[in-house]
């Protein structure tokens, strides 16, 4: 994957918690490099962030960022 990230083209959304264990938020890090990423970290949140208790802050931003687009 890493090898063909410049192959990226569409806007893309990216949220991590901070504190997944299952993939580590330094595996999204090159993805904030292109300029058509948005990363979101996400504080204290785990792997599956629209499932924490702030859920509902994190599909907002989902949803602000995809009318952003628009």
């Amino acid at each position: 994957t890493m090898a063909r990230l410049d192959r990226i083209s569409v806007p893309t959304y990216v949220l991590h918690g901070d504190s997944d264990e299952l993939v580590p938020p330094a595996a999204s890090a090159p993805l904030e490099k292109l300029d058509n990423v948005t990363r979101v970290m996400w504080p204290g949140l785990r792997h599956e962030c629209m499932n924490e208790p702030e859920k509902d802050q994190v599909i907002a931003g989902v949803r602000e960022w995809i009318l952003s687009q628009l």
